[in-house]
């Protein structure tokens, strides 16, 4: 099993999924670059997207690389929309 992992955040993410895999999967090795991704390996590449909206771009890359490598990965889509969400709107119902 491979896993391609797009997550919204630069900092907390790319620290806390690498340890939630380890107890999770720990049989799932990180790699940093996708093309390291070969069939019938057990590994993992993590992205961060660098925040929203410029997650929503990634995603399509994220499903063509998928698809060269073809090496039967999966993808996860890591998105915190209700923490930003609530955000948002307790600064703007304080006028900021």
């Amino acid at each position: 099993m491979n896993l391609y992992i797009i997550v919204e955040g630069e900092q907390t993410e790319m620290k806390v999924y690498p340890e939630w895999l380890h107890f999770l999967a720990p049989q799932l090795e990180k790699v940093d670059d996708a093309w390291s991704i070969k069939p019938d390996s057990h590994r993992y590449y993590l992205f961060s997207a660098g925040g929203i909206p410029s997650i929503f771009k990634h995603v399509s890359n994220a499903v063509a690389d998928i698809n060269d490598i073809n090496a039967s990965s999966f993808l996860l889509y890591a998105l915190m929309w209700k923490r930003r969400a609530e955000s948002i709107s307790k600064k703007k119902s304080m006028g900021n």
